[in-house]
């Protein structure tokens, strides 16, 4: 009679082994893809509020420069210290905020946007009630915002230059109407020396922008899209799309 001791052959350990290395490496693949696409979604979520805490910071504004400075018939802030019974004291105003996106994509920059009132006329909406104003952005009180995960912004596909190549928003709150009111606007718009931002700037509310958010090498199965709501006038207006998006 043959007999057969307790065990394994040689064989089927080889076999054993082999099957649970490819076992092994579809979970660890399996995991990877999982991680990826958490990472990217929480790179999406953060920038959106990011993007969503600027208008609670226009909505409760804060003037943190220093009372010993002053600003100027242009509206830009005077790096030197003044002295007098009124020092600090202005004409200008906290009016909102500029959100710069840098030629790659990848870095966002909040500064304070300030306001001189020049004109005192009557008007009925608020394009033409912040045209009363001489805009400049300061970087005193500037927020910056890395994309997470090495991910950035570009355009959809057919709709701009990819990577995106100096997008700005304005988020301004309105002297007529005190609504917060949201504006799409080029570099050419802006001058870094002077720190102006010209009227055609807010010449009216732009179109829904959206933006598509990057995965750079992340594993994802589809895009998201970061959605603008044309006019917006609150957190609300900023959204975080999958589908729909264009993306």
């Amino acid at each position: 009679m043959n007999t057969r001791s307790a065990g394994f052959t040689i064989i089927e350990t080889v076999l054993f082994l082999g099957v649970s290395g490819m076992l092994a490496v579809g979970i660890l693949a399996g995991s990877s893809i999982v991680i990826s696409q958490q990472r990217y979604r929480d790179a999406g979520t953060t920038l959106q509020a990011f993007m969503q805490n600027q208008y609670t910071n226009v909505s409760n504004v804060e003037n943190d420069r220093s009372d010993k400075l002053i600003c100027n018939n242009n509206a830009t802030i005077q790096e030197q210290e003044v002295s007098g019974p009124i020092a600090g004291a202005s004409d200008c105003v906290v009016m909102g905020k500029l959100i710069q996106i840098d030629n790659n994509g990848q870095t966002i920059v909040s500064s304070n946007v300030i306001g001189r009132q020049v004109g005192n006329v009557t008007v009925t909406n608020d394009v033409d009630a912040i045209k009363q104003y001489t805009l400049a952005w300061t970087s005193a009180g500037q927020e910056q915002k890395q994309i997470d995960w090495g991910a950035s912004l570009t355009y959809p596909a057919g709709q701009g230059a990819d990577p995106i190549d100096s997008l700005n928003l304005l988020i301004l709150r309105s002297p007529f109407s005190g609504v917060m009111r949201t504006f799409v606007t080029g570099d050419a718009t802006l001058n870094n020396v002077q720190r102006t931002i010209s009227p055609s700037a807010v010449n009216g509310f732009n179109p829904t922008l959206t933006l598509c958010l990057n995965s750079a090498d992340l594993t994802v199965l589809q895009r998201l899209g970061l959605v603008v709501r044309a006019g917006a006038t609150s957190p609300s207006a900023i959204e975080l799309f999958t589908e729909g998006s264009g993306c």
